[in-house]
């Protein structure tokens, strides 16, 4: 048994009107319309250190480089993938020195966030942490 999909197509000029309909971003760089509010709060955060935009916008992703281009920090990202981790836990699993897996983590601060509950300190991937999936 065969199934035929009906698609409708749609001409230039409703897809046009479409987007006029569209209630208009309520930042004026637009990145609502992309991004999560979460995610917009990290990266205003970030970028609150920076005058020049693109200055920040170039260390952002110098930063994020050094993370995902170093295989330690890589394996670390990847003991988080499915939850939060101690610090002891991701010491056993990376087989990593204390002194080296600090320095590294140190290093993440984007990629990784720290949770402190019940005398513990817990770390899980941030949004941006989370794109180790894809390696």
């Amino acid at each position: 048994m065969k199934f035929k999909v009906k698609v409708k197509k749609k001409t230039f000029g409703q897809i046009y009107r479409e987007m006029l309909e569209e209630p208009p971003p309520e930042r004026e760089d637009g990145l609502d319309k992309i991004y999560s509010k979460e995610d917009l709060e990290r990266y205003d955060k970030f970028m609150r250190g920076f005058d020049d935009p693109l200055q920040g916008m170039a260390q952002y992703h110098r930063r994020y480089g050094e993370i995902f281009n170093n295989p330690t920090r890589r394996e670390i990202l990847k003991t988080m993938i499915d939850g939060e981790k101690t610090f002891e836990e991701i010491a056993e699993m990376t087989k990593l020195d204390e002194k080296t897996l600090y320095h590294h983590l140190g290093m993440m601060g984007f990629c990784v966030e720290v949770i402190k509950r019940e005398g513990k300190e817990y770390f899980k991937l941030t949004k941006e942490g989370e794109r180790i999936k894809n390696f």
